[in-house]
């Protein structure tokens, strides 16, 4: 293959980020650098999906690699004024996740890694989720380098940082991408395999992951629920539990998706401390309640026979809603299906819980 030697210029955006590709090739390039916005103003209109898929389609047509995004002129990042400085850190963020949508970063990035690395350690909450969101860009051996400090920093209290807010960038980073983003953000760094990774660092970043204020963050680990092995579920099952019983209170809206996860997890393993969770999560009275009770009383049977004992609490709870309530039917189908089963799993205590073979 013949390399072509790098010839470029700074290219106008104008009528479209495709048109640059244009552009660019007409006079000869072989590279390019473009601003992805307004270079004068501290934000830009929001790139659609559309905008992105034709930026991609004509450079993948060209012969321009790499391209190269300049940054917009307002930005100071040593600005005196507080004002200047949080509109600086906030213009930059906007300028590293337009590079990301349209694929600036990646591998041509990697040469960073260790800097961003480095930043994971430092105090300022916003720094580390920046470095977070660029490290789960990067190309796919970076990646893998950076799971031990993304894993550590999970971990780590961070007194600049009491909410943990930082969690949903490392969270964003490792397991799972913010609710609505799928697709758009780069595919979390663990979210096919935790083959390889130091269990050592892994469980306490699961653990204080779970213990976060934000349902966002604690959300993002139940896809790890089912490629935890027994030895894991030794570890973490306590941690787990206790996420099932108790509701975070920030994002409540996204609060029931680890819950339910959890749920599921521990009724599959007939736990016996999951029979009372299956009623406990149902909050009749708080919104979004009919899943709850329907995923409830999913989990519920698994228990068999053994579920008769909760059998008065859900007739309490039946005898608690008007007769056309929509929880109603819900509720007479579950009551109906345990007093018919006759299955009879065996039921294991959580602190008996033991690898099996």
């Amino acid at each position: 293959m013949t390399h072509l030697p790098l010839l470029g210029t700074h290219v106008s955006v104008s009528g479209g980020l495709h048109r640059a590709c244009e552009r660019a090739e007409s006079i000869g390039c072989t590279t390019m650098q473009i601003f992805t916005k307004n270079s004068n103003q501290w934000e830009g209109k929001p790139l659609t999906d559309q905008d992105i898929q034709t930026y991609k389609t004509a450079l993948g047509k060209s012969r321009i690699h790499p391209v190269v995004a300049h940054a917009a002129y307002l930005i100071n990042l040593c600005a005196a004024d507080p004002g200047v400085l949080r509109r600086s850190r906030h213009a930059l963020e906007d300028e590293l996740r337009r590079c990301e949508a349209l694929g600036l970063l990646g591998p041509r990035a990697d040469a960073a890694a260790p800097k961003l690395r480095a930043l994971l350690k430092d105090q300022d909450p916003w720094l580390q989720s920046l470095a977070c969101e660029a490290l789960a860009g990067l190309g796919p051996e970076a990646r893998k380098a950076s799971v031990s400090d993304l894993l550590v920093m999970a971990a780590r209290h961070n007194p600049a940082d009491p909410r943990g807010m930082a969690h949903r960038a490392v969270c964003k980073a490792l397991f799972s991408p913010y609710p609505g983003t799928e697709g758009i953000s780069p595919k979390s760094i663990l979210a096919e395999s935790l083959d390889g990774v130091d269990r050592e660092l892994l469980y306490p970043a699961i653990q204080s992951v779970l213990e976060n204020d934000d349902s966002v963050a604690r959300r993002s680990v139940q896809r790890l629920y089912g490629k935890l092995t027994d030895r894991d579920l030794v570890a973490l099952l306590p941690a787990i539990v206790k996420a099932i019983r108790d509701l975070a209170p920030s994002n409540e809206m996204f609060g029931d998706d680890i819950r339910l996860a959890g749920l599921d997890l521990v009724s599959r393993l007939h736990l016996r401390e999951g029979m009372p969770l299956c009623l406990s999560v149902v909050e009749l009275k708080r919104w979004g309640s009919a899943r709850r009770l329907q995923k409830g009383m999913e989990c519920l049977a698994r228990y068999g026979v053994h579920a008769k004992a909760v059998l008065p609490e859900l007739r309490e709870m039946r005898r608690s809603l008007e007769p056309d309530h929509k929880n109603s039917d819900l509720l007479d189908k579950g009551i109906a299906a345990i007093e018919a089963t006759t299955d009879s799993p065996t039921l294991l205590d959580l602190k008996d819980f033991k690898t099996r073979p």
